[in-house]
């Protein structure tokens, strides 16, 4: 896997992330928020074994 296809992935997971938090903050979902909460931390595990594994800086995610 080239870095740049990791990097695309990284990126991808953390917009997937981002995207569970807006839909915590959803009233109508609130009774799913303890999943999503599991979930934001399962990628957030991934994403940080990503960077390790594959030593990326974490600047390149900044702002993401």
């Amino acid at each position: 896997m080239t870095e740049s296809k990791v990097i695309s992935y990284v990126q991808s997971l953390i917009c997937k992330k981002n995207s569970l938090f807006q839909q915590m903050d959803d009233e109508k979902l609130i009774e799913l928020k303890q999943i999503y909460l599991g979930e934001v931390k399962g990628i957030d595990l991934v994403i940080k074994e990503m960077i390790k594994e594959f030593d990326l800086s974490e600047k390149e995610f900044e702002g993401l």
